[in-house]
């Protein structure tokens, strides 16, 4: 005689067991685009996997809210520990797969109610408990895929419209953001609150006998879900505004900096020009002082003019007027600040490459180089950039390394500027169908841009 006692406790487990894995399974999958490692999203599922199953087999009854609520702030404690950035990010993670997976498995469950009903009309259903044990077996098989693969398409909705993944939250912006999950949650709980008073007054749940309370609740479980994506991809709109915002700014400074080398440049011809005319006139003014045996002032007269020649005289000769002025004045300004400077600089010779575009590249590049290499300087040590630059064939590479402190951290304000001056260096690269490449060897960053002229 068959035991349908012990198969529905059997079955009863491995879906238990199964629900424990899965879970930890999609916490890891929800967690990896926001790390940095995959093993630290793996570990913090694993975290969930066995609390979840510690708290489901302890001798003590815990309420299923709370268990998961423990289990998923193990997984978010786990991730912390292994990822200490970006914390209000971490946590407002965790709130949302937790409210995600309540939501998602409250849909499994208004299916499971149809579908409990349908079996019902099966021919024979009550008289036999075998008919009724294969279908318990495929009801709970139908509510996990249902639920899984809820949870897996939004997770993965999820990874995907949240694209700036490597930026942590203000706490407005966390307050804000948390909303839906919270509201999804709350509403959540207060539905399954009046289906519970009612079992309790009547004997039997609301949602099992009115299909439209069942449908109310679907439909408030769908919208939770839609809003708490449409509130990610509203936040990722503004933030992507607030990055246009900060690269325009950032070009309107590049912009400024070209006018100021152009006027330079403009000043330097000017003077050049100017120098050219009154030649003849320096020459007759030396050759008398000379002739009157005025010496010593004929001395002091060539020297002043000396002097005059080398200041409009560039200290780089890179090949374009333009460079050799942005070149020029770093070298200056990082020569002040102790760093050494070493430039091997050479102007692409193709007509296709305009000089705005080698400035933006050379102004952030250095202004990243020369803020880098100022932190090893101000720890006694020796800081070097170098600057180079060749051409094979129709490509053009452009070479800048600098040595930076491995051990310091960098903050939010200098990750911001490096990054937007990193992108528009890019943004240039690919203009030219090229592109860049940043390399971090034993204490030195090295930036690689390719030009195809």
């Amino acid at each position: 005689m068959t035991d349908w006692e012990s198969l529905y406790e059997l079955a009863s487990i491995i879906h238990e067991l199964g629900i424990c894995f899965i879970y930890g399974v999609v916490f890891s999958y929800f967690c990896m685009p926001f790390v940095k490692k995959r093993k630290h999203a793996m570990a913090a599922g694993a975290a969930l996997s066995g609390m979840l199953i510690f708290l489901w087999y302890i001798p003590v009854v815990i309420g299923n809210f709370t268990v998961y609520s423990l289990c998923v702030l193990t997984g978010l404690l786990v991730l912390c520990v292994l990822d200490s950035k970006r914390i209000l990010q971490k946590v407002f993670l965790a709130v949302t797969f937790f409210s995600v997976r309540w939501l998602t498995m409250a849909i499994g469950n208004c299916m499971y109610i149809w579908l409990n009903k349908i079996c019902m009309e099966v021919p024979h259903y009550r008289e036999s408990i075998a008919l009724q044990f294969q279908l318990f077996v495929l009801n709970i098989v139908l509510n996990s895929v249902v639920d899984l693969t809820l949870l897996l398409v939004i997770s993965w909705l999820i990874g995907k419209v949240y694209k700036y993944s490597d930026e942590d939250m203000n706490r407005n912006e966390f307050l804000l953001m948390l909303l839906p999950s919270l509201s999804g949650l709350v509403g959540y709980a207060m539905m399954k609150y009046y289906d519970y008073n009612y079992r309790t007054d009547a004997g039997y749940d609301l949602s099992e006998i009115s299909t439209q309370f069942n449908l109310m609740c679907l439909c408030y479980y769908v919208i939770s879900l839609i809003t708490i994506i449409v509130l990610i991809v509203l936040y990722q709109s503004i933030k992507e505004k607030q990055e246009e915002v900060k690269q325009n700014e950032l070009l309107n400074g590049q912009i400024e900096s070209m006018k100021h080398h152009i006027s330079r440049v403009e000043h330097l011809y000017t003077d050049i020009r100017g120098l050219r005319h009154d030649m003849g006139n320096h020459i007759t003014t030396l050759e008398a002082l000379y002739e009157t045996g005025k010496s010593a002032a004929a001395g002091e007269y060539m020297e002043k003019l000396k002097q005059k020649l080398w200041l409009l005289d560039n200290e780089v000769k890179s090949g374009n007027p333009v460079t050799d002025v942005i070149l020029s004045e770093r070298k200056q300004e990082a020569q002040e600040e102790g760093i050494v400077f070493e430039c091997a600089f050479h102007y692409p010779k193709s007509e296709k490459i305009n000089a705005f575009d080698i400035s933006v590249i050379l102004n952030n590049a250095l202004d990243n180089a020369i803020r880098a290499a100022k932190r090893v300087v101000q720890k006694g040590a020796r800081a070097q950039i170098r600057v180079r630059s060749y051409a094979k064939n129709d490509i053009y590479m452009l070479e800048i390394e600098n040595d930076f402190d491995k051990d310091r951290m960098t903050d939010e304000k200098d990750r911001g500027e490096h990054g937007y001056g990193l992108l528009n260096i890019q943004k240039v690269s690919r203009k030219y169908c090229g592109d860049m490449l940043i390399e971090r060897v034993d204490g030195v960053f090295k930036l690689s841009v390719m030009l195809v002229q």
